[in-house]
């Protein structure tokens, strides 16, 4: 599933944020340059894209805890 191209104008940072990392997720290959892209996607700014990415990781390790049980 895809996100929005862009999200709901109504949608806080932190929307934002879980947004493009959930995004990011689902991503079979992530986009170069990956803050760029998020920044343009989702209106995030450099901070909230770097926080879109450390969110993506614990994402990953959540999922791979999960399938390690």
């Amino acid at each position: 599933m895809l996100a929005p191209q862009n999200p709901p104008q109504e949608a806080s940072g932190d929307e934002r944020i879980a947004l493009a990392a959930r995004w990011l997720l689902e991503q079979a290959e992530l986009p170069r340059p990956i803050v760029p892209a998020l920044r343009a996607r989702f209106g995030l700014d450099a901070q909230g894209a770097c926080a879109a990415i450390a969110e993506l990781g614990k994402l990953r390790k959540a999922a791979m805890l999960g399938a390690s049980r």
